[in-house]
């Protein structure tokens, strides 16, 4: 049997959350959604006479009403609810009284720690992150919004009171019985509410300043102005391990281009891109980030024209080991960027033979049956263009011009590699469809554990 304790959440039993599973996305009609409930207190299960079965706690349950901005309060039936798991939110719990502490001294205490501290609703998390959506039949997708019905607003302690002045402690729990005096801007009413409200329904909300000093803010901005990057490890949800000889090597780090800074309700959050996803990210402020710059993450791009000189992207070595960033256009000319870590640099022959005869390769190469062979790149020497050495067979050949290699009807050039993009997984590049390459520096130490 559920058992409901006081200072939890539950949601009415037509509610899609359940326990912790409160990702779910609302459509159809979403204003049919109860809210988040409160749980203030609960009295023990009776049974039924005639057939013993349980009849369920009576909940005292509470939400906010944003319509006519007040909080709403109702007895509901245990065995109509189900529970909810939200993170740890310890309000007036963390208090530790001395013991014989006298009224005037738990007066000080609480008018010292919680006057003029902001508080919220505990349902203030699950409902900022509701979610509904409807169906565009037109483009054929879902459109998302938030569902923000009972949203909580941010209020202020300016005062308490004690409901029973002879009993300020619980008798079962120990608990100190207090209410706190909230006020708040109430949008229903276009004016400022003032109600006394139980601690087991209020959690504490910190300012940013509070949790890592007061130019956080600050310095994201000057991040965002000078066009610099962040390091950050990915959710637990999101790392991935590459694929191939070492399956203990994680991607569990990324690098993010901040963009925007946003006020959320109570807290800041930022917009950036995401270079190994290769999309927009949504992150919250709650930690001092690592810093990069741009020239400590890129470096060498092709194509590029410096100082007179051109340099193609058949310029760039692909080096084993080494990670890139790549605009790649596949079979269907679909242009997409990723970043990958090379593992091999292949030339698919489709004809052995006539391979043999225009390359002058000596006869005692058996490479007879092989599709593909192996190259790696020459540093180019003066004015003599980049070359590539093909190993047949484990055997070296003599070098080539890369340009004539890449270009030759009967060999198609590949670049095996980890693609993040496609979380790790092998994927094989055909060099003469990168439209464009940038080197990343240390990209072992910016993406993997």
């Amino acid at each position: 049997m559920i058992t409901f304790q006081s200072g939890g959440l539950a949601a009415y039993n037509s509610h899609p959350y359940y326990k912790n599973e409160t990702s779910y996305k609302i459509t159809a009609y979403a204003d049919y959604t109860p809210p988040i409930l409160i749980i203030i207190e609960s009295k023990i299960s009776k049974y039924d006479a005639d057939t013993g079965l349980s009849l369920g706690q009576s909940v005292y349950c509470a939400y906010y009403n944003s319509n006519n901005g007040k909080l709403e309060s109702k007895w509901i039936n245990g065995n109509l609810l189900n529970p909810l798991i939200a993170k740890p939110s310890i309000f007036i719990e963390d208090i530790k009284f001395k013991d014989n502490i006298t009224q005037k001294e738990v007066e000080i205490v609480i008018k010292t720690i919680y006057l003029n501290k902001k508080v919220a609703l505990k349902s203030l998390d699950l409902e900022l992150k509701k979610v509904k959506a409807h169906r565009s039949f037109e483009k054929d997708k879902f459109i998302e919004t938030n569902h923000l019905e009972f949203l909580p607003p941010i209020m202020t302690i300016i005062g308490h009171r004690f409901p029973d002045e002879k009993k300020k402690f619980c008798e079962d729990t120990g608990r100190l019985k207090i209410d706190f005096k909230c006020k708040w801007y109430n949008s229903a009413s276009k004016s400022f509410s003032e109600e006394f409200l139980p601690y087991q329904v209020l959690q504490l909300v910190k300012e940013t300043s509070e949790l890592f000093g007061p130019d956080i803010l600050s310095d994201l901005k000057i991040v965002i102005e000078s066009n610099k990057l962040i390091k950050i490890n990915v959710k637990d949800k999101d790392v991935f391990r590459l694929e191939g000889r070492d399956p203990l090597i994680e991607i569990a780090s990324t690098i993010l281009e901040p963009t925007d800074i946003y006020f959320k309700h109570y807290h800041y959050i930022f917009q950036s891109f995401n270079y190994v996803s290769q999309n927009k990210q949504i992150t919250k402020l709650n930690r001092v980030f690592e810093t990069k710059e741009q020239g400590d993450v890129f470096g060498a791009s092709y194509p590029s024209y410096n100082n007179g000189s051109r340099k193609r992207v058949i310029d760039c070595h692909f080096n084993e080991g080494q990670y890139y960033l790549i605009q790649y256009k596949d079979q269907f000319d679909r242009i997409t960027k990723r970043i990958i870590k090379v593992i091999d640099l292949l030339i698919y022959i489709k004809n052995s033979d006539e391979f043999k005869i225009k390359y002058k390769i000596d006869e005692s190469v058996n490479s007879e049956g092989v599709e593909f062979a192996n190259f790696y790149y020459e540093e180019a020497d003066g004015s003599i263009s980049s070359r590539v050495r093909i190993m047949l067979n484990d055997k070296p050949t003599q070098s080539f011009k890369l340009r004539e290699v890449v270009e030759d009807i009967n060999l198609d050039c590949f670049i095996v590699a980890n693609c993040l993009l496609r979380k790790g997984k092998f994927r094989n590049f055909k060099l003469n469809n990168i439209l464009s390459a940038t080197e990343i520096i240390d990209g072992n130490l910016l993406f993997e554990r």
